[in-house]
């Protein structure tokens, strides 16, 4: 019997649709039962909007954002080429990197705000997407901070922290968007009880440190989730207390955190294990799905894997360099400033040049394109229900849900602002999980 993708078409109310574009049967309904799946500007300003048409509404906006968008353009690299220059004249080495990272935070953060936008206006995919955009707006957090860390470098621990968190919540948020992609956690668990036991094996030297091996389905999905949901509870716990050490005088971020009477020394060795496990749980879970989401429809998981994973390890390595070329002498001071703030100020640098690098990333990874009906010119739901999408007879196609017209913008905007779900399972599985996987097991 032929196997396929189904997708659940339902409206903004909840209940479903026969076809992709929402219609009307009945003529005499009102002009709320005729929307055609996209976001009007005449429904936001209807008393500017009410007498152009969709066509001509469309070709204004795009002249107004083109105008804007070459006017900017002009005065980015006109104005901020020259307060460089005029910087490293007058020899303000860091008024030379703070005027010049800003080319590279300006468009950067452009690219991903534009991405963010495109997708809260074609919100076809709510229990999807909404983890898309917290994704997304990883470039703009990481580009902004670090270019504020340029100009107020006594606040850098606390913009480290932010963009410490946020990395905390963003390895989470990955890990639920895959769950969502292959219909939830109960289409999951079907999926993960089929797949061989070799992927709930661990290296001998986790066995070592009491690690056993994870029986596949329900026990996997939750030590997975549990594993990415403790970094994000270790770094907000390691935020409070690095602000009352700082606040006490005990922590400090220079290259003392070397000595051995150093707290950040052995916070910084708590918080990298408990990265390191959550990362390690990220790639196991990626590892023994990455078929399911590469068929029978291709979400091209190996981009999106390397972008998110991308963004953390290189900057979480890339400061380490740096304080290693810092601690070895490498890096010497320049003028005023000590080696410690070259090497930190470098570090910023760093990050929104290549912030630029994976905001173009993401803007081809995480397109909007992939959640619409009309997918690359081509009916989604009718792709989706190809005969023959998978020749193992005992596959369960997910169930993932698809708006037959979009939400509001607030709408959106709200449901991927506040992570409910996250903070729900963070108390859920406070309790343990061993209560989880047997009340699953009884079902």
């Amino acid at each position: 019997m032929s196997q396929s993708l189904f997708v659940t078409l339902l409206g903004n109310d909840g209940t479903p649709q026969d076809s992709v574009q929402a219609t009307s049967n009945n003529d005499n309904d009102d002009d709320s039962n005729n929307y055609d799946g996209y976001v009007h500007f005449a429904d936001i300003f209807p008393s500017h909007f009410s007498t152009v048409s969709l066509e001509n509404e469309r070709r204004t906006l795009f002249k107004r954002a083109n105008l804007i968008g070459i006017i900017t353009f002009l005065a980015v690299f006109i104005a901020l080429p020259s307060l460089t220059y005029v910087s490293l004249q007058q020899r303000g080495f860091m008024g030379a990197l703070f005027f010049s990272a800003a080319i590279f935070v300006f468009f950067s953060v452009c690219l991903s705000i534009h991405q963010i936008i495109m997708h809260l206006t074609h919100w076809f995919m709510p229990d999807v997407q909404k983890y898309v955009v917290r994704i997304l707006w990883m470039v703009p957090i990481y580009s902004i901070n670090s270019w504020f860390s340029l100009r107020f470098h006594k606040a850098v621990i606390f913009l480290d922290l932010v963009r410490g968190l946020y990395e905390a919540y963003v390895i989470a948020t990955f890990v639920y968007y895959l769950i969502e992609l292959l219909g939830g956690e109960e289409n999951l668990e079907r999926i993960l009880r089929m797949k061989s036991a070799s992927y709930g094996n661990h290296a001998r030297c986790l066995h070592a440190l009491g690690c056993t091996r994870w029986r596949m389905g329900r026990e996997f999905l939750v030590k997975s989730k549990q594993g990415v949901l403790q970094y994000v509870v270790m770094k907000s716990a390691a935020t409070v207390l690095v602000v009352a050490m700082n606040i006490a005088g005990i922590y400090s971020f220079d290259k003392t955190h070397f000595n051995l009477s150093s707290a950040k020394l052995y916070l910084d060795i708590v918080m990298n294990i408990s990265v390191s496990w959550a990362l390690y749980c990220l790639v196991k879970i990626f590892y023994a799905t990455k078929e399911e989401l590469r068929h029978p429809i291709d979400w091209k998981p190996a981009g999106k894997f390397l972008c998110v994973k991308g963004v953390v390890f290189w900057t979480f390595w890339q400061g380490v360099l740096m304080q290693i070329l810092n601690a070895l002498g490498v890096i010497k001071p320049w003028g005023i400033y000590n080696s410690e703030y070259v090497a930190t100020s470098l570090q910023n640098y760093l990050v929104c040049i290549e912030m630029l690098g994976f905001s173009i990333a993401h803007h081809y990874t995480f397109t909007h394109k992939e959640y619409r009906p009309m997918h690359e010119g081509q009916d989604l739901f009718e792709t989706l229900l190809l005969e023959d999408a998978c020749d193992d007879s005992s596959y369960m196609a997910p169930n993932i849900r698809q708006l037959s017209t979009p939400m509001s913008f607030s709408q959106a905007f709200w449901s991927s602002s506040v992570p409910s779900d996250l903070i729900c399972d963070i108390r859920r599985y406070s309790r343990g999980t061993d209560s989880i996987i047997v009340n699953s097991l009884t079902l």
